[in-house]
Formats: C-alpha cells, structure tokens, sequence
C-alpha cells in the first residue's frame, strides 16, 4: 500500500519491447485496464528494448 491506494507491480529484465511500436492493446493489458479504471485505478505499462518490462496497477484503498 502506497498513501492510500495498492499498488501491484510486475518487473522483468527480458528483452522489452518498444511500447510506442506496439500495435493496439493485448487482452491481458485491456482487461487490467478495464478493471483498474472501474476502481477508480490506472495501469502502467514501460519496456525498454534490452532492458526489460514493468506493468504497474494502482487502485485506491
């Protein structure tokens, strides 16, 4: 928990991608997103080519 809200995050050190190249959003991210946002949420997703893959879901308490 972060000044009242959770927060979940997944990190790699994979190859990451380029997220400005990637076309439209996947299912898995989609759905994340819908259920963060109908909690009045968000998601972060941030790869770097090489370096690796966060996503970050935040949700107030």
């Amino acid at each position: 928990c972060e000044a009242g809200r959770v927060v979940l995050e997944v990190r790699d050190d994979g190859t990451g991608f380029d997220v400005a190249a990637a076309t439209g959003r996947g299912l898995g991210i989609a759905s994340m997103e819908d259920r963060a946002h109908a909690l009045g949420g968000d998601v972060l997703v941030r790869s770097v080519p090489g370096e690796g893959t966060l996503v970050r879901m935040e949700v107030p308490v």
